[in-house]
């Protein structure tokens, strides 16, 4: 019985869970932007959106390509993928105001650029993207309203295994009564992918700094 309990659960998700992103993986990681970065960023920002496509906006990415391929692969961990303009000219404008890579913002930086988001685009846009990238990369939670915690954390640990996690902690307050679909089920499942959360820097730790506004 207790093999095929384990084999089933094996069938589940992997035995071994990965970062999503590793900021380490990523080549020249300096902190700080050169003149030549500052330029094409401030090219890229100050153009009209239909003016910067194509092989303009190519050329422009293949440049900056040591902050845009980080950026795309948070991106990409969603389905959602529309505004993706927007949200690099978000992220572009306020690393011309710092001359900081992203990756060097302070947590101070990081909860201007995430309150900052334009307000015209979805919850699981451009704001969810620079709540992903404040944790993969500043090594901070944003905690703050309208953060869709639960959302994040099948990004990070995935669905599945979120399922499972959470079914098995939470069944003892469904036993008593509670109703999973009450908010309170979605703050649990959040509270359960801290606890799972290994720091960025330091896997062994289980810490993760918390950003709060």
């Amino acid at each position: 019985m207790m093999n095929a309990r384990s084999t089933s659960q094996s069938k589940q998700f992997p035995q071994e869970w990965h970062m999503p992103i590793i900021p380490n993986s990523y080549p020249d990681r300096h902190p700080q932007i050169t003149n030549e970065e500052k330029r094409l960023m401030e090219q890229y920002v100050s153009a009209a959106g239909k003016t910067m496509t194509g092989g303009r906006a190519k050329r422009i990415f293949d440049q900056l390509a040591r902050f845009e391929q980080p950026y795309v692969d948070t991106v990409r961990l969603i389905a959602h993928t529309r505004n993706l303009s927007i949200g690099r000219r978000h992220l572009f404008t306020f690393m011309i105001q710092t001359e900081l890579a992203f990756w060097a913002w302070p947590k101070e930086i990081w909860i201007e650029v995430i309150q900052t988001t334009p307000k015209k685009v979805q919850p699981q846009g451009v704001r969810l993207w620079m709540t992903l990238l404040a944790y993969f990369f500043g090594g901070f939670l944003y905690v703050g309203a309208s953060t869709s915690y639960g959302f994040i954390a099948d990004i990070i640990f995935g669905k599945t295994r979120m399922d499972a996690e959470v079914g098995k902690l939470y069944a003892p307050l469904r036993s008593i009564g509670y109703d999973k679909e009450f908010g309170g089920y979605h703050r649990f499942r959040w509270t359960t992918a801290f606890a799972l959360t290994p720091s960025i820097d330091a896997p062994a730790t289980g810490l993760v700094r918390i950003g709060y506004p």
